[in-house]
């Protein structure tokens, strides 16, 4: 589904990306693509020529299992969230209707009919604008000739070839009250969620071009996008661009959703050299979050039959986690501010976190696939005493905020818990005995005690790594984004105070 759903994009005429997602659909019902569905069926892909024969073979599909296969790749139309919206995904009758039209009728015929849709407003607004209704008199006039002749040659000879002319064959499946035929269903269509998140997730920018072939990039400058075009004649124009939807995608680096279900997004760039620049860049940035997240969002709402397990709704708790640029922490909390000016609820759920970008990859996917810790009171106070009795200053630290986006971690013996001359992003707490670290300049290795900062002078320098950490048994610890601990824990001890901590420690009198 991957592969074919956006195969109609290389029409970039205004109709032909209109229609991409039903040229998809229909391409599948040709007899060119019936070699490829061979190689589908007999590579097995993702098991499903298997599941699918096996489920004929049990008499739960009277058609022909291949027939099957098509029909699965067929609802590739699924991915447009315009097209197909998440009430039809999750109707399997609207939504047996709907692929049956598509597969059958001129992709002339559906274009018109959906712009004569648009049009079809109320009336006290046709008659305040006379143009809407100059527009559908000419859209009407376009329909006339496919009077009688709507339905599309293309896929016609593979239908009758399937079905012998009988439409109420195709799709007798999404009906089925089986069980068997439910998960399988359920499995589909789950698919095509993934699929519609990717695709609203999709990357832009200079790591991955557009269906264009060319890069986008932000212009640090003007906060503008930047287009950089190219022909076969290997020239190159560079095309500036302040369309609100293109500037913010020229600075949106990633977007992806931790294993709790929180939404993620990563900017390249929160410097800019002019106030209007970064202003252009926030907004912007801004209407690209807000079309992503009511995309994903809604793409995983589910039908009340639905028959899995792990079970995501529309009132689940979605968190919108701003990574801080690395050149402007203040650029996610402008970009949260204009977000909750959209939308005042999400006031409470936008977070942020360290920059991911150019934290080494096992750091990253510890931190990503790690789960913030949920402890009471009590065990943060117990915590904050042990630091202070290893000599860290911990009076002043707000134990309300110091522990946001702080995730506990398990290494196993032999683990690289961070290089040397790598970037800083975290500093970790030992909370158990077995860490050893490996400095540089050729000293030797030493054993880090428990409770201690791993990590915090290169995050306070913003420098390079001096050492490398290693685990020597199991061990656990906790990570702290480096934001949280500059924000949260980082604190000096002045002379005075270093001389009263010492008194202390040393248990000395005047």
């Amino acid at each position: 589904t991957a592969y074919f759903h956006d195969i109609g994009m290389v029409n970039f005429t205004e109709m032909g990306r209109a229609v991409h997602s039903e040229f998809a659909a229909q391409e599948i019902y040709t007899v060119a693509l019936d070699k490829y569905l061979d190689i589908i069926w007999n590579e097995n892909c993702g098991n499903l020529a298997w599941r699918i024969s096996d489920l004929h073979q049990r008499g739960f599909f009277q058609e022909d299992p291949k027939t099957i296969l098509r029909e699965c790749l067929a609802l590739v139309p699924a991915h447009s969230k315009s097209k197909f919206a998440i009430d039809v995904l999750n109707n399997k009758k609207v939504l047996r209707d709907r692929i049956i039209e598509v597969l059958q009728y001129d992709l002339n015929y559906l274009y018109y009919k959906k712009q004569l849709k648009k049009l079809d407003i109320d009336s006290t607004l046709r008659n305040k604008d006379p143009s809407i209704n100059r527009e559908i008199r000419s859209l009407k006039r376009k329909l006339l000739p496919f009077k009688g002749k709507e339905k599309t040659p293309k896929t016609q000879s593979v239908l009758k070839r399937l079905y012998n002319d009988d439409m109420t064959r195709p799709y007798r499946w999404l009906l089925s009250k089986e069980p068997e035929i439910l998960d399988f269903v359920d499995d589909i269509t789950d698919t095509l969620r993934a699929l519609r998140c990717a695709d609203a997730f999709r990357q832009r920018g200079t790591s991955f071009k557009t269906s264009g072939g060319y890069q986008i990039f932000v212009d640090q400058y003007t906060g503008n996008a930047v287009f950089a075009l190219t022909n076969k004649h290997k020239q190159m124009f560079m095309l500036e661009s302040d369309v609100p939807h293109a500037v913010g995608e020229s600075n949106i680096a990633n977007c992806e959703y931790t294993p709790e279900g929180d939404l993620t997004i990563s900017f390249y760039t929160g410097a800019f050299k002019s106030k209007s620049g970064l202003d252009l860049s926030v907004k912007g940035v801004t209407m690209i979050i807000y079309d992503i997240m009511c995309d994903v969002i809604d793409s995983l709402i589910l039908p009340k039959n639905y028959r899995g397990k792990n079970k995501i709704s529309k009132k689940t708790p979605v968190n919108i986690i701003l990574e801080n640029a690395h050149d402007n922490w203040k650029y996610s909390r402008l970009v949260a501010r204009e977000l909750v000016k959209i939308k005042s609820s999400l006031l409470k759920r936008i977070k942020y976190t360290t920059p991911l970008a150019n934290i080494p990859v096992k750091e990253k996917q510890r931190f990503l696939n790690a789960k913030t810790i949920s402890w009471n009171k009590t065990q943060k106070k117990q915590l904050l005493k042990k630091l202070a009795k290893r000599g860290y200053k911990t009076e002043r630290i707000n134990i309300e905020k110091c522990f946001n986006d702080v995730k506990k971690i398990s290494l196993a013996n032999g683990e690289v818990l961070l290089e040397s001359k790598t970037p800083p992003g975290f500093v970790y707490i030992t909370l158990t005995d077995g860490l050893a670290g490996i400095p540089l300049g050729g000293y030797g290795s030493f054993k880090i005690p428990i409770y201690s900062f791993i990590g915090n002078s290169s995050v306070i320098a913003g420098t390079e790594r001096n050492a490398t950490a290693v685990a020597r048994d199991s061990i656990e610890l906790l990570m702290l984004p480096q934001e949280i601990y500059l924000n949260y824990w980082h604190d000096s001890y002045s002379e005075k105070e270093l001389y009263q901590a010492l008194k202390k420690a040393y248990k000395l009198k005047d």
